[in-house]
């Protein structure tokens, strides 16, 4: 067990932004906008049910440093990408009665993800530390990296949208410093792929010249 078992919650939340931002494309936007708001309240319980045995796992079971893979920072993104789809449901409000009528529910569901979201940043930095300086497990580069990324690009996404919304202003200065931090770990990923490809393929390369090499003797 875990965070990847939270890609069913990014998945599900992912369609629900999508619906809400092309609603009004569609001749009956008001159902469209009933399938997000169906697809957010869906996505955030999966999220309760989900991290809710992900905690149990960490706090009953034993811990190991290496067990502590990257994926687990999706239990942020995840709570982040929810975030980013209770903000545009909120906007929304004005132009749909059943969003309308259940606006108050929405907010307050969005700034509670966006609380989670928050409150896991500091923990899992700290056990990101306890796993690599006191227990000196080596970072190695593999696909695993791009889970860690892809919640720090969505935090400061749906940190951005909520700090749009009246009275939430003081939020901008979120996502201004921590869209360097996702920028810097996106070119660093980018930089370490590029750099085991080419390995990649220099090692292929001379496995082919050495395999003309014992043909042609």
């Amino acid at each position: 067990m875990d965070g990847s078992w939270l890609l069913t919650v990014v998945a599900t939340e992912a369609i629900a932004i999508l619906a809400a931002h092309v609603s009004d494309v569609f001749s009956r936007p008001e159902i469209v906008i009933f399938m997000s708001l169906c697809l957010f309240l869906l996505g955030g319980a999966l999220y309760l049910i989900l991290i809710s045995l992900i905690v149990q796992r960490w706090l009953f079971e034993p811990m190991q440093p290496e067990q502590l893979t990257l994926p687990y920072w999706i239990n942020m993104g995840a709570a982040a990408i929810t975030t980013l789809a209770g903000t545009h449901l909120a906007s929304l409000a004005g132009a749909d009665r059943l969003t309308a009528s259940l606006a108050q529910l929405i907010e307050a569901a969005t700034l509670l993800f966006w609380a989670i979201a928050t409150w896991w940043i500091p923990l899992l930095a700290a056990l990101q530390f306890w796993r690599h300086a006191i227990h000196r497990v080596r970072p190695v580069f593999d696909l695993q990296y791009w889970s860690m990324v892809f919640p720090f690009g969505m935090y400061t996404a749906a940190t951005w949208v909520l700090s749009q919304q009246h009275g939430l202003e003081f939020l901008a200065v979120i996502p201004r410093a921590s869209f360097w931090v996702a920028l810097a770990s996106w070119l660093l990923g980018f930089a370490a792929i590029t750099r085991h490809l080419s390995r990649l393929l220099c090692r292929e390369q001379r496995s082919f010249a050495y395999g003309d090499d014992e043909a042609s003797l």
